[in-house]
Formats: structure tokens, sequence, C-alpha cells
């Protein structure tokens, strides 16, 4: 069995700003892991501690620095982590939601 968890990081509420254009600037501001993906983690793990063969991967679109959220699953007992980081995928999170 493979269970595949996608996760989100976002900015810290408490440092969020908006940027003269009206759009988030996320330049200066914290970031943590989403509190629903943390849940999803929390439910993949106790999953493998039922079925310890089941694989654990998680998945996380974004820059460069959310591999830091991605080593804290893998340290949480994650096998697998994978970021998708590419400048022409940014903002394509909106436009799926439309």
């Amino acid at each position: 069995m493979t269970i595949i968890s996608l996760m989100k990081q976002v900015p810290l509420p408490s440092e969020m700003r908006m940027g003269e254009d009206g759009l988030m600037d996320r330049t200066k501001a914290k970031s943590i892991i989403n509190i629903d993906c943390a849940y999803g983690l929390e439910a993949g793990l106790q999953i493998k501690s039922e079925y310890p063969e089941a694989k654990l991967i998680v998945c996380s679109m974004g820059p460069p620095s959310f591999t830091e959220s991605l080593e804290k699953a893998l340290a949480l007992g994650y096998d697998e982590a994978y970021l998708l980081s590419d400048r022409r995928l940014g903002g394509l999170i909106p436009m799926l939601q439309v």
C-alpha cells in the first residue's frame, strides 16, 4: 500500500503582510505547514502504524525553502518527499480553484 499526502506551506498568520499591489508578500513571513495538511500527515502515520508495510510519500509545491517542511515529514516517519518547484508553477493553485 502506498499513501501519498499532499502538503501546503502557508505564512504564519501573525507575520502575514499585503504588498502595495494587493498581493500577499511572503518575503518576510515565516512559513508553517498548513494545519489541515498536518492532520493529513498524522493520518498517514496512523495508517502506517496499523500497516507497517505501507509506504508514505509526501508531496508539496512551492519554492526551495519548502524543503524544511518536507524534511520534517521525513523526520516524522514518511519514506519519501518530493517538491515541485518551478517559477512557471507560481500562481497555479488559484487558477485551479476557479
